[in-house]
C-alpha cells in the first residue's frame, strides 16, 4: 500500500518514520503553512504533489490548513484526516467531495471498522494500540511486550519500555501514563487544546492495557485486589 503523508512541517516527522517500518511506500510531503485563520481563495498544488497524491492508495494529511485539507479531499483518495477540524467540517467534505474520508479524534482512537477496506489495512496496524503481553511464569512481572496496533507518533512503542520488568502495580501503570502523556505527539487544532488531546490519548492506552493484563491477571483487578481501587478511581472499572 502506497501511502501518502501531508504535513505543513509541523507534525508527521515520527509519524512517517513509524508508518514506514510497517508500510516501507510511505512518503512524506511539506507544503507551504498558512495562518489557519486566512482564507485561501484557490489552492495551487504543483504538479509533483498532485502526481504523487494520484499514484497514493492513501492520504494521510496533517495540514493545519482546512482549505488546504479540503483541497487535499477533492482527489477523490481514501483521507485520513489527523488534524481534527470538527464533525462540521468532516460533514461538509463527505458531503461536497468525497465519503471516503475520517478524522478520528486522535489517531490513537482510530480503530479497524471502518467501511473502507484501505483504512481497515492501516487501523490494523496503527490506531488505538492492542497490546500482547508474556508475563514472567509464576509472577506479576511483566517479560515482553508486542505491539500489534500502536500510534503513529511512536508514543505507544516509547512508552511500553517502563514497564518492560515491572511488576504489575499502580505505580508501574502510572508511571506508563505519565509516559505517554509526555510522548505524545498528537496534532493540535484549533479545537482541541493540547492538554485535552494528551488527555485523551493516556485513556486510549490505558484502557486497552488494562483490558489484556485484567485477562492475564483478573485477581488484581477483582475486589479488593491490589489495583480494584486504581481502576475504580479512573473510572474504568468496567474495562474489559
Amino acid at each position: 500500500m502506497k501511502i501518502l503523508i501531508i504535513s505543513d512541517g509541523k507534525y508527521g516527522d515520527r509519524a512517517v518514520v513509524n508508518i514506514k517500518d510497517k508500510f516501507p511506500n510511505t512518503e512524506l510531503i511539506i507544503l507551504p503553512e498558512y495562518d489557519v485563520n486566512e482564507i485561501i481563495d484557490e489552492v495551487e498544488l504543483d504538479p509533483e504533489t498532485i502526481e504523487k497524491i494520484n499514484l497514493a492508495d492513501l492520504l494521510i494529511t496533517y495540514h493545519r490548513h482546512p482549505d488546504i485539507s479540503y483541497e487535499i479531499c477533492s482527489y477523490e483518495k481514501p483521507v485520513i484526516q489527523a488534524i481534527y477540524n470538527g464533525e462540521g467540517f468532516l460533514k461538509q467534505i463527505r458531503r461536497e467531495l468525497n465519503a471516503d474520508v475520517i478524522m478520528p479524534s486522535s489517531m490513537c482512537h482510530l480503530s479497524a471498522d471502518q467501511e473502507n477496506e484501505i483504512f481497515n489495512k492501516f487501523a490494523k496496524k496503527f490506531g488505538m494500540p492492542v497490546y500482547e503481553v508474556k508475563m514472567r511464569e509464576n509472577s506479576d512481572f511483566i517479560e515482553e511486550i508486542n505491539l500489534i496496533t500502536q500510534s503513529p507518533c511512536g508514543s505507544t512503542k516509547e512508552s511500553i519500555k517502563v514497564l518492560i520488568g515491572k511488576e504489575i502495580s499502580e505505580e508501574a501503570l502510572n508511571q506508563f501514563a505519565l509516559t505517554v502523556r509526555q510522548e505524545c505527539r498528537e496534532p493540535v487544532s484549533y479545537v482541541l487544546n493540547r492538554a485535552g488531546v494528551a488527555e485523551a490519548a493516556t485513556v486510549n492506552h490505558l484502557i486497552p492495557l488494562i483490558k489484556v493484563l485484567k485477562k492475564i491477571r483478573p485477581a488484581l483487578f477483582e475486589k479488593g485486589g491490589k489495583l480494584d481501587n486504581f481502576v475504580k478511581r479512573l473510572g474504568i472499572n468496567n474495562a474489559g
